[in-house]
């Protein structure tokens, strides 16, 4: 009983704010290098748009009936390489040498190619606010398109980890349950990708917590 008594008082003391900016810091930093460039869904298609983002280009265009936009040739073959035709071919596995390939490409950003990416052209700018924020920053750096790639990942992690942060905070019921949710694999997977799930999710948490507030 006693023993009991001691676990609920520890337990009782564990703040679910404090626990989750912990491991979510933890295991979506690991989620974000552990997982290879370009393997979670979609993910060339979010780099792509998050790149016409951060060139200030909000709208798509379209080209032969086809949606998408103008990005530099060296940055798409930089994604087909890396994504090595692994998605649904699971015996196929990721080479870590096209890493070191990757982060040697120059790019010529005047060299560029009309893309398509209709699947998330027609996302709102919002979603990708913090990826095209990092290439931005990265690119000013005269950063290689890899650097650029992880920097968005990082970002779009830091920005998901805020806003599930301040649902929790605001949560006046169920901040367990939020910091459960939050934490699921799935979720941080989504968070550590360049994904505007990512954002889409932080934002549904803050919403239910404000109304449940």
């Amino acid at each position: 009983k006693r023993l009991i008594m001691n676990l609920y008082k520890f337990v009782s003391k564990i703040s679910p704010e404090k626990t989750f900016i912990i491991l979510s810091l933890f295991f979506g930093i690991l989620f974000c290098f552990i997982t290879p460039p370009f393997q979670v869904p979609d993910e060339p298609s979010h780099f792509y748009r998050s790149y016409q983002i951060s060139e200030f280009k909000m709208i798509g265009e379209k080209n032969n009936g086809y949606a998408g936009g103008d990005i530099p040739k060296s940055i798409v073959r930089m994604a087909k390489t890396l994504e090595g035709g692994i998605p649904f071919h699971k015996y196929i596995k990721f080479n870590p040498v096209f890493l070191k390939r990757a982060y040697e490409i120059k790019v010529d950003y005047e060299d560029t190619k009309f893309t398509e990416f209709e699947n998330t052209v027609l996302y709102s700018p919002i979603m990708y606010t913090p990826q095209a924020l990092g290439i931005k920053i990265t690119k000013e750096m005269n950063s290689s398109p890899l650097i650029m790639f992880y920097a968005g990942r990082l970002l779009n992690l830091f920005t998901f980890i805020f806003l599930a942060y301040w649902a929790i905070k605001l949560a006046p019921v169920f901040k367990w349950g939020f910091v459960l949710l939050s934490l699921m694999p799935m979720t941080l997977f989504e968070a550590a990708s360049l994904s505007a799930d990512a954002i889409c999710i932080g934002i549904s948490f803050l919403f239910i917590a404000y109304v449940l507030n």
